[in-house]
């Protein structure tokens, strides 16, 4: 089971642990991945307490930021991401061996087939 949240919604409960669905975009299936994965249980300076439910907002964003220091984050846990968020999102992806593009924070496709790919199995391959 996810790392506990005040609120799950069915969709990411449901979909959250499921080896079919990995996106070539940032869909609701990979936000629910990352506010029930990095943002909620291993951030650093914020970590993300609201509801799972597929749609990121800047608290999302904050916890998900803090965790990706991790990655070599440096700039703001502001919830906005940029560029930094990106190289670090890649980063990450590529140390996870799910990624193999260049991290220049610049999110196409594999970008965001890797970090789903890469949220799946850090945090729900059971």
């Amino acid at each position: 089971m996810p790392a506990q949240a005040n609120t799950w919604t069915d969709y990411c409960l449901l979909n959250v642990h499921s080896d079919d669905i990995f996106d070539t975009y940032l869909s609701t299936l990979t936000q629910c991945r990352v506010q029930g994965g990095p943002a909620l249980a291993y951030a650093n300076d914020f970590r993300y307490t609201g509801p799972v439910d597929g749609a990121m907002g800047v608290n999302s964003w904050k916890g998900f930021q803090s965790w990706l220091r991790i990655y070599g984050y440096g700039g703001p846990v502001d919830g906005i991401p940029g560029t930094n968020t990106y190289r670090a999102i890649q980063e990450y992806a590529r140390q996870t061996g799910f990624y193999s593009g260049p991290v220049d924070g610049v999110m196409g496709p594999n970008s965001w087939w890797g970090l789903t790919r890469s949220l799946h199995a850090t945090f729900y391959n059971q």
